[in-house]
């Protein structure tokens, strides 16, 4: 950037070779904003349970999301063995649509060799190093009880349907 505010962008690109550009324009961190970033520095990912990005259509919640968990994975300060991880969309085609389809979502990142691989007739996603991904409907809350997650995407939430704790009475 003071490149640019000195005018000298396109002399400096010039110079990178693709490896370099490639890197650049794949660095959330440079392009996101500071509210599609989670709290604090990755290794202290620890200090907090719960991030909540409030934002309108189209305010990135979505990108942020899927480059949260592009991160985790690539991570070096996640656990040695491979995550699991709940996607939990407010219906099992709303988390493959947005969360791994959508335009934003897991499968449009730039994953080179780490790409996941989605094995639709068990609504999961598999990485290279073994972390899954498996895809939740929040109209069914029962299939979340039992199986462990190191983490959970929770995505559309003011969407999901209303369980008796959500009701109103009226």
């Amino acid at each position: 950037m003071l490149c640019a505010a000195k005018r000298r962008l396109k002399q400096t690109l010039d110079r990178l070779d693709r490896n370099d550009l490639w890197f650049i324009d794949g660095d959330w961190p440079t392009w996101a904003h500071t509210a599609q970033l989670p709290p604090g520095e990755p290794q202290a990912s620890q200090d907090w349970s719960s991030w909540l990005i409030l934002g309108g259509r189209g305010s990135g919640k979505t990108r942020a999301g899927a480059e949260w968990l592009r991160s985790l994975i690539r991570s070096p300060f996640r656990p040695a063995r491979p995550l699991r991880i709940a996607l939990v969309g407010p219906s099992y085609a709303e988390a493959r649509e947005v969360m791994v389809d959508g335009v934003s979502g897991l499968m449009s990142l730039e994953w080179h060799d780490r790409q996941p691989e989605l094995v639709s007739s068990r609504c999961l996603l598999v990485w290279p190093d073994g972390s899954q991904a498996h895809l939740f409907s929040a109209e069914d809350p029962e299939q979340l009880r039992g199986p462990q997650f190191d983490l959970a995407w929770c995505d559309g939430i003011p969407r999901w349907p209303a369980t008796p704790a959500r009701r109103t009475t009226g």
